[in-house]
């Protein structure tokens, strides 16, 4: 991995301020929750030096609500554990400003695979839980199979077999029909099936299949 500083215009405070980027990057594993295979691996989150606004893109202006927020108290919280990793500091912080779903459950996924690379599963558990929750609003949207088969995948994570059982049961007529048996969406979805009917809750990676 190769990484690089950049000079950015906080769209908070308007200050200048040092960012760190991956500049190039080669993953050859991922789960099949689309984890890479290592924690060095994962995005990183940009943060401010000077107001400690964090986000993937900290150059983007934002409007006064969200400036009062980054600058409470409470926001300042999630800074104050030096016990905690940076990271996952930025992470829960980001999530708190944010309100576009897509960006949340992207920060909520980055949160949870730090969280499980850190070996904190309870709080992983909960993560993936609010990850569940924020799909299923998706999902009444007719979103893409690659996003019903992250869904499944989460909930089979969180052992929720008798429910992955049931999405699978309503969708696999549809795939067999719809999906080419040569896409890897497709080896995917018949992986879950047997993990679901084995019980299996754990990580499993793309090369497993």
């Amino acid at each position: 991995m190769k990484t690089i500083k950049r000079k950015v215009k906080c769209g908070c405070c308007g200050n200048e301020t040092e960012i760190l980027e991956i500049d190039s990057l080669y993953i050859d594993d991922y789960s099949l929750e689309q984890c890479p295979k290592y924690q060095y691996q994962l995005e990183m989150v940009q943060e401010c030096q000077w107001c400690q606004y964090c986000g993937w893109d900290i150059e983007r202006l934002i409007d006064n609500k969200t400036k009062c927020l980054v600058n409470s108290e409470n926001y300042k919280e999630y800074f104050k554990d030096n016990s905690e990793n940076r990271e996952i500091q930025r992470l829960k912080a980001a999530i708190r400003i944010t309100d576009d779903i897509k960006q949340k459950i992207q920060l909520y996924f980055t949160l949870c695979w730090y969280l499980e690379f850190e070996n904190k599963m309870e709080e992983t558990k909960q993560m993936r839980e609010k990850i569940v929750g924020l799909l299923e609003e998706e999902l009444t949207k007719e979103p893409p199979f690659e996003q019903v088969l992250i869904y499944i995948e989460c909930m089979r994570r969180l052992g929720r077999f008798v429910e992955c059982q049931s999405i699978i049961d309503e969708i696999d007529s549809l795939v067999e029909q719809k999906i080419d048996c040569e896409d890897i969406t497709y080896m995917v979805f018949q992986y879950e099936k047997e993990l679901i009917e084995m019980k299996d809750s754990s990580k499993h990676m793309i090369s497993e299949i």
